[in-house]
């Protein structure tokens, strides 16, 4: 039998309800299905989507919205924030300088002499792909703030 009931915190709800007698305890048992209506269960699947992906974007952009316009227009081409590219993440980056004070200093001046780095990727071309002074300092001091 099929009854319509009000299901307290979901709302109202197609209800299978299946009563049969039960020989193990000498009386009748109740057994209670709920079926949610496949508009419904796809509609919240839906939402659910779209909240995750609102908040995944969210936090990715988190990342990306403090690095300086360097960072995507002249280093982004062999770096990235978490993934490995042609040279190493921005994250294994800080990671390695991770606790050093001085990391943002030694950071930019790797990155205007260039060099390998004991990463075993290949060699960085000195000031990366032409960043001047300025970007390069602000570059080293979001690398270096990552590690935080």
């Amino acid at each position: 039998m099929i009854q319509r009931r009000c299901v307290p915190g979901i709302g109202v709800h197609d209800i299978h309800v299946v009563k049969q007698y039960d020989s193990n305890v000498n009386h009748m048992s109740q057994e209670v299905s709920l079926f949610i209506n496949p508009k419904e269960q796809k509609m919240k699947s839906v939402i659910t989507g779209m909240f995750v992906a609102a908040s995944l974007m969210v936090a990715g952009s988190a990342l990306a919205a403090d690095m300086p316009a360097a960072g995507k227009a002249k280093c982004g081409a062999c770096h990235d924030v978490e993934a490995k590219k042609m040279g190493p993440s921005y994250s294994a980056i800080a990671a390695k300088y991770k606790g050093d004070a001085d990391a943002a200093g030694k950071l930019a001046a790797n990155i205007t002499k260039g060099g390998a780095f004991d990463w075993k990727m290949g060699k960085m071309p000195p000031k990366g792909m032409g960043a001047n002074e300025a970007e390069i300092k602000a570059m080293s001091e979001y690398i270096a703030g990552l590690a935080k």
